[in-house]
């Protein structure tokens, strides 16, 4: 692509703006998110809107969505979002309608509005075409980006069953489509519920295959999102030493392509490490810093960390206003996994504190 804009490039064609989105698309994963990356998505997505090409220009804001997603800016997502779907609105096209659902899904799953993602995927996945090339975009078939999506706003919303049966089919059309991109994605959602759900032999098995495969089709942002799974699956499985070892390794491997959206979790899973290796006054540093990244799907969970690793010690007072902080949260966000996992921690904490009633 680099060698075909320096031939072509300048010409405000609409040749020139295939090419700056294959470019940046191609940045995005093998460099991350940078600002190479976001320059050339900026150029063909003004092209887009100068040739007055509204299904490009969807399909690009759909890139930028999935680049706002990857920095961490969940806000500036939803907005894109929205804008989106005021495009697909004017052109009445079902494809351009189930893009903007699925970008309004996954947004409100990542700032936390478990019930509005479940919504906006289940409405996307209603009007996908059972087969149309153009859903994938970004390297990312999105009727699998809405199948995954589904599935953890439901886990979160305490329909675990039938999450588990959107991700199987989820992973079911990404193998049938052999799309390295798509069957990453899968494996790292899969290897979330499992680490989730106290599955760890599962997790296990499919981590290594996802880093291979990562490291195959050089997608180096996927790599790092696995290297903090094999982290945190290491500290469920007691191996304190080597989580935190894999997951200091993830987060600067993710910092280095400018990769936020699994932060929150592994500096959390960081926290616990810190805590577990005698060093409180770091792990205390590391969960506050977990908790001070933006609006965040993981902030209740986050809340119920802090309080753990508060109730250990003799803070017991604080680690119950962080309990009930993450509680609210969590009903907020209607998200029962996290409500019920507070719950049981917060009835722990009164249970050592003789308050057994």
């Amino acid at each position: 692509m680099e060698r075909a804009i320096a031939e072509h490039g300048g010409q405000g064609d609409r040749r020139e703006m295939e090419l700056q989105e294959a470019l940046a698309e191609s940045l995005m994963f093998i460099k991350g998110n940078s600002e190479e990356a976001l320059a050339a998505l900026t150029t063909a997505l003004s092209l887009a809107q100068v040739l007055e090409l509204p299904c490009h220009q969807m399909r690009l804001s759909a890139a930028h969505h999935t680049f706002l997603v990857r920095i961490g800016d969940f806000r500036g997502a939803a907005a894109v979002a929205e804008q989106n779907a005021a495009v697909a609105r004017r052109t009445s096209d079902p494809t351009a309608m189930m893009m903007a659902d699925w970008m309004l899904g996954v947004s409100d799953h990542l700032l936390g509005d478990q019930a509005s993602a479940r919504k906006h995927c289940e409405t996307a996945l209603k009007q996908a075409p059972n087969q149309n090339s153009s859903l994938i975009r970004s390297r990312y078939d999105q009727r699998i980006r809405a199948l995954l999506t589904l599935a953890r706003a439901l886990w979160l919303g305490g329909y675990a069953n039938r999450a588990v049966t959107v991700a199987t089919q989820a992973i079911h059309q990404a193998t049938e489509l052999h799309h390295p991109v798509s069957l990453c994605l899968c494996g790292i959602y899969r290897v979330t519920f499992f680490l989730w759900t106290g599955e760890w032999s599962e997790a296990d098995r499919i981590i290594d295959g996802l880093i291979a495969s990562a490291e195959k089709y050089s997608l180096r942002c996927h790599h790092a999102i696995c290297l903090g799974l094999k982290g945190e699956l290491s500290l469920r499985q007691g191996d304190t030493e080597a989580g935190l070892r894999l997951l200091n390794a993830g987060l600067e491997a993710l910092e280095g392509v400018q990769h936020e959206t699994m932060t929150p979790v592994f500096t959390s899973d960081l926290a616990i490490c810190l805590a577990r290796t005698g060093r409180p006054d770091e792990a205390d540093a590391a969960i506050d810093k977990a908790m001070a990244c933006r609006p965040h799907f993981y902030l209740p969970e986050t809340m119920r960390i802090k309080g753990e690793l508060l109730g250990s010690g003799p803070l017991s007072s604080e680690a119950e206003y962080w309990f009930s902080r993450s509680l609210d949260l969590a009903r907020e966000q209607s998200a029962l996994a996290w409500e019920l996992r507070t719950a049981t921690s917060l009835a722990h904490l009164w249970a050592r504190q003789g308050r057994g009633e």
